[in-house]
């Protein structure tokens, strides 16, 4: 059975919950997670994690804020006019939404207050500064393919 590490593509079923028990993301009616260890869009804490893991081992952890999405920066909580958005736009606390910027690429954020004039955009990850409590399931452990 091939142990996991550096370089080994991974094929998991999870479930993330924040420290209320609130499920935040899980595999249960999608495909698993399939991943290779080292890829940089995996949080340094689940590659932590998983690694020395085998197929069938089964694992509950918890990430921290700094080995997942960060800790949140009120740096990143800007005042945009309301005039940057259309007029008849309704838009609401807790709604998703995207800038574009310079390079046009999309930036999302999440509305945390709205006035006549500003809305106020929090632009950290939406998970930023939450500890991510994981359970999951290895299902398979390969070579990953050069």
């Amino acid at each position: 059975m091939s142990v996991i590490e550096i370089g080994k593509t991974v094929s998991l079923k999870y479930i993330v919950k924040l420290d209320d028990g609130t499920i935040v993301d899980e595999s249960e009616d999608a495909a698993p997670l399939l991943f290779t260890i080292g890829d940089p869009n995996i949080i340094p804490g689940m590659v932590d994690a998983v690694l020395g893991l085998q197929e069938g081992d089964k694992k509950s952890f918890s990430v921290e804020p700094k080995d997942a999405y960060g800790e949140h920066d009120s740096d990143f909580v800007r005042d945009l006019p309301r005039n940057l958005f259309p007029d008849d736009m309704k838009i609401c606390v807790g709604d998703q939404l995207a800038a574009i910027n310079k390079n046009n690429q999309e930036i999302p954020f999440t509305v945390v207050e709205i006035s006549n004039d500003m809305i106020i955009a929090d632009f950290n990850h939406i998970l930023a500064g939450k500890t991510l409590h994981f359970d999951i399931e290895i299902i398979a452990v390969t070579e990953t393919m050069s």
